[in-house]
């Protein structure tokens, strides 16, 4: 099983348009590098991007950098997001 400190040390990317870092909702946004804080058990996880705490559907959650619709795009395995806490 994937522990807490194993996923926290991890990459995660999104490309998930955030308002509080510029983006405009509905526009495709730049691919960041992330940090998984938590995940809420349903869909929703919390992350670190740029500095910034943020909260977006695990959807947007990747493995490796790439948008959702690229069909190349690995997501963030469920075992990654069962490991970390809850908020």
């Amino acid at each position: 099983m994937t522990s807490r400190r194993d996923v926290a040390s991890k990459t995660v990317w999104t490309d998930y348009p955030f308002a509080e870092l510029g983006d405009t909702p509905g526009e495709p946004a730049p691919i960041r590098p992330a940090r998984l804080l938590s995940y809420d058990g349903n869909k929703y996880c919390q992350l670190v991007v740029c500095g910034r705490r943020v909260e977006c559907k695990y959807c947007y959650v990747y493995r490796t950098p790439g948008r959702c619709d690229d069909g190349r795009t690995r997501h963030v395995p469920l075992t990654w997001l069962v490991a970390v806490e809850r908020p």
